[in-house]
């Protein structure tokens, strides 16, 4: 078997004397083996037999939430300098609510902070936990370097930064133009520097878009801006979730100490700066009902379109559906057909070859109802350049479509 001494020429087994050149063999064997075995112990042990810096010293806690008192397993610590960058782990007797210190083996008290510099908070520490920590001499403090109960860290190739369960935001009762809510049971976020992912539970967030708020919860850079899309965008800094508006839907401006974020979507801040209503549920939105145009040629728009065949919207069309529909949507959400009591042949689709078309064809009807003479409702792709096409049978004046929402 590999790794075993050598076999020893012994004697009897032999049935005769052993040479002078078996006898130095043997003695080579035993003390290769012995040097080996000594260069071993070297590693392992001092001089009194005692373990050489144990991978992970431990002590027992008899402490109270908040402050641990260690005693340290086998030979004690003499100075917290002997034991810097080294790992030392206990299991807490306690749940911590805040600021935490530890003292081992009466050397003094020092501070255990989490995230390299961060305080302690509550549910970082269940009674129960093994907690792994590092003394650093240059700051004079533990680090926790163990997974916080209060946080699931998400293997990289698990997490979507931005998913959700059961996500919902909605603009704040009595306080519809500035304010926004945010709840969700669950929320993945993630540092874009590492790919660390973090998910967060029972979220409950408020954002307001102010004037020149700005920080968590508001605003991240500059001053509010009329007629502009807003990006909505979850936050994190080791201890605290927060919400932010951000004209970017790629780099926000984060505050300082945050390192996770994750968009969530985005919210039209109309010419008051005012928000526009709207109401998302994980990646589907629907806000307030709008016409896009209504009773419309294909030749009558700027520059004029063609009849039967795909036009993209321009002009006017396009500015406004724009001001509905963010960059970031994937489909559009709405109702088309024929104004008032007229017949419809109409058909949308994501581009000009018919991905996604949807048709109504139907004859006049007379009477019309919520200023269309017949309808259906329809989701189409946006396949790029925030725009989509429509096509009708021919140049009358009839067309007319609505948009409810989108998808992101």
């Amino acid at each position: 078997m590999a790794g075993q001494v050598p076999a020893l020429t012994l004697r009897i087994p032999k049935g005769s004397p052993l040479s002078t050149i078996e006898g130095d063999e043997n003695w080579s064997i035993l003390r290769d083996f012995s040097n080996a075995l000594s260069a071993q112990l070297d590693v392992s042990l001092n001089p009194n037999g005692t373990l050489k810096n144990p991978a992970i010293r431990k002590g027992t806690d008899s402490g109270t939430p908040n402050a641990h008192v260690l005693t340290t397993i086998g030979a004690a610590i003499t100075s917290y300098a002997a034991i810097s960058g080294e790992i030392y782990g206990f299991f807490s007797n306690s749940a911590d609510s805040g600021a935490t210190t530890v003292n081992i083996d009466a050397l003094g008290v020092k501070n255990l902070k989490k995230n390299h510099d961060m305080d302690i908070a509550a549910d970082d520490i269940e009674a129960g936990q093994f907690v792994a920590m590092v003394y650093s001499s240059s700051e004079d403090l533990f680090q926790v370097v163990s997974t916080l109960a209060s946080v699931l860290v998400i293997p990289p190739s698990a997490a979507i930064s931005g998913s959700t369960l059961n996500l919902v935001i909605t603009n704040k009762v009595g306080e519809e133009n500035f304010k926004i809510t945010i709840a969700a049971d669950e929320m993945v976020l993630r540092q874009a520097s590492n790919n660390d992912s973090v998910l967060r539970t029972a979220v409950s967030l408020t954002a307001e878009l102010s004037g020149s708020l700005t920080g968590a919860n508001a605003l991240d850079a500059g001053t509010e801006a009329a007629d502009a899309w807003y990006y909505i965008w979850a936050i994190w800094n080791g201890t605290t979730l927060a919400s932010l508006f951000s004209v970017s839907a790629t780099a926000p401006t984060l505050p300082a100490g945050y390192t996770h974020k994750a968009l969530l979507g985005a919210i039209y801040n109309d010419a008051g700066s005012n928000l526009e209503r709207s109401y998302q549920t994980d990646r589907r939105v629907w806000i307030e009902d709008t016409n896009l145009f209504n009773a419309l040629a294909p030749n009558a728009t700027t520059p004029p379109g063609t009849a039967n065949a795909y036009n993209a919207l321009v002009g006017t069309e396009l500015t406004a559906f724009r001001t509905m529909v963010p960059p970031i949507a994937r489909t559009a959400l709405g109702t088309f057909g024929a104004a008032n009591g007229q017949g419809a042949k109409l058909t949308v689709a994501g581009d000009a070859n018919g991905m996604g078309a949807v048709t109504i064809t139907e004859d006049p009807a007379g009477v019309s109802w919520n200023s269309f003479g017949a309808a259906v409702p329809f989701e189409v792709p946006l396949l790029g350049n925030q725009n989509f096409y429509w096509k009708t049978l021919d140049n009358s004046a009839r067309s007319r479509i609505n948009i409810s929402g989108y998808t992101i």
